[in-house]
């Protein structure tokens, strides 16, 4: 089997991903695309609208303005393509999935070594400030204490009558997160934000990775 190299391309999507589903994290299935007729090839073969359209190789996609979501059909697909295209060589085209949307990253800090972040609010996190930190590696356990000790947590365990996401699978990714970092040198910082997290698991729809 293909190894994933200590110090992978943090500029390419693809190896990312690959380097996060190979550390267990789920991450939503993505097609890079060069051309706008490219893109909606990939979301007709894929079969499953509403689709969303993103710029392959931005950090913060929505602070650029190169995110299109609610895509319903190959012509929306195109139409937003060609027009990220005009200033981009390359977009993603993936499902667009629903869940509470919650921020998991990682850091090596020159003090303490690998630590993990969670919070909630995916986008707004910075501008809720519903966080928590933790060193990393971390148990399960300490993972789940760390997301119900949020402000929000109540989001996340079903409150005013929304459904429980799978704490376990969110946990997970925490845990993960902080592993990756732990066990690999050569990535300084990991950035999955947002993670949906849902009664049926916990998938990252943005990534980005620091070497």
């Amino acid at each position: 089997a293909a190894t994933v190299p200590e110090r992978p391309d943090a500029t390419d999507p693809v190896a990312v991903a690959d380097l996060l589903r190979r550390s267990g994290i789920d991450v939503v299935a993505a097609a890079v695309c060069t051309t706008a007729d490219e893109a909606a090839d990939a979301a007709t073969t894929a079969g499953r609208f509403p689709v969303v359209v993103k710029v392959a190789r931005s950090a913060h996609r929505s602070d650029t303005g190169g995110v299109r979501l609610g895509l319903a059909d190959a012509a929306a697909v195109r139409a937003a393509a060609a027009d990220l295209l005009a200033g981009t060589d390359a977009v993603l085209v993936s499902p667009q999935l629903t869940g509470v949307e919650v921020a998991v990253g990682a850091l090596r800090d020159p003090s303490f070594g690998p630590v993990v972040m969670v919070g909630l609010g995916g986008i707004w996190v910075e501008v809720l400030d519903d966080v928590a930190f933790a060193l990393a590696p971390l148990s399960h356990a300490q993972a789940r204490d760390l997301l119900l000790g949020l402000r929000g947590a109540a989001l996340l365990t079903g409150g005013r009558g929304t459904a429980a996401v799978d704490l376990d699978a969110l946990a997970a990714v925490v845990v993960r997160a902080g592993d990756l970092l732990a066990t690999r040198p050569g990535v300084a910082g990991l950035d999955l934000n947002p993670v949906l997290a849902s009664p049926t698991g916990a998938v990252a729809v943005d990534w980005k990775i620091t070497v």
